[in-house]
């Protein structure tokens, strides 16, 4: 069994098709990743922006929470203040 050593057109377009589909791969894998890259900077936006918003509603919440606490002291005080005028 003779291997046979000569190349001919065939065998140099076929390895050229090989480097080019290769060539061509790699260039479209950059390409993908800077388009992920791009969307995971769109993302990061996002959140940073969400971020913001939620302090802004746990700073809302707190305040919520303090004025619902005021009132809750005012409602006892004229409670007390009922139940005293009763006893008088």
């Amino acid at each position: 069994m003779a291997f046979d050593w000569t190349i001919n057109i065939s065998h140099i377009i076929s390895f050229a098709g090989f480097v080019i589909g290769g060539i061509i791969v790699v260039f479209a894998l950059r390409m993908e990743i800077r388009i992920m890259a791009l969307r995971v900077e769109k993302l990061e936006v996002g959140v940073t922006t969400m971020q913001e918003g939620m302090k802004q509603l746990v700073t809302v919440m707190v305040e919520l929470a303090r004025h619902e606490m005021r009132v809750d002291g005012i409602e006892k005080r004229l409670d007390e203040m009922r139940q005293e005028d009763r006893i008088k």
